[in-house]
């Protein structure tokens, strides 16, 4: 009742006629809710031309990724996405992640669509969720790591010498 006579005072004029215990729209008012209704509904159809677009999968698509990945990104999942997809087009940016970033989180850059990252991103509130996961190995010499073993995964930036690959590229 207040939002409706807060919108009269807006208009300045009267959408319902009222009684002691009737409500009915006046001249007015049936021609507001005839109009009102036909901008719901085409705003409801561009949501659903937008809806339509956006599962389309075409345009492109800017991947922000870290240097060490795009050789399996190249290999294992671009093509089967490229292939689904074939009005996509996937631009690869690369990324270094610096000690800034390893410490407080991935930055999302403006120019990337989607970020592939080793690292949480700050601002969690750009993601709705981390879509996959890959399994990394480490190697290092064995007398290197009989000189220096380790004991925490945080240890790992004190090792220059241990390269990170992909599994499976």
């Amino acid at each position: 009742s207040r939002a409706l006579t807060a919108l009269e005072r807006r208009l300045g004029l009267e959408l319902f006629l009222r009684g002691p215990r009737t409500l009915s729209l006046t001249e007015f008012g049936e021609q507001f809710l005839r109009r009102a209704s036909q901008l719901l509904n085409e705003h409801s159809d561009l949501l659903d031309m937008a809806g339509t677009y956006k599962r389309s999968m075409s345009g492109v698509v800017t991947l922000g990724a870290p240097i060490g990945i795009h050789a399996f990104l190249a290999s294992y999942l671009l093509p089967p996405l490229l292939h689904a997809a074939p009005a996509l087009t996937v631009d690869l940016v690369t990324r270094n992640p610096d000690e800034r970033e390893k410490k407080y989180g991935a930055v999302f850059d403006s120019d990337c669509d989607l970020l592939i990252s080793f690292f949480q991103p700050q601002n969690e509130s750009l993601i709705a969720r981390p879509f996959t996961r890959f399994r990394v190995g480490l190697f290092a010499a064995p007398d290197y790591i009989a000189r220096m073993p380790l004991k925490e995964l945080d240890e790992l930036s004190q090792h220059r010498c241990i390269t990170l690959r992909m599994l499976g590229g």
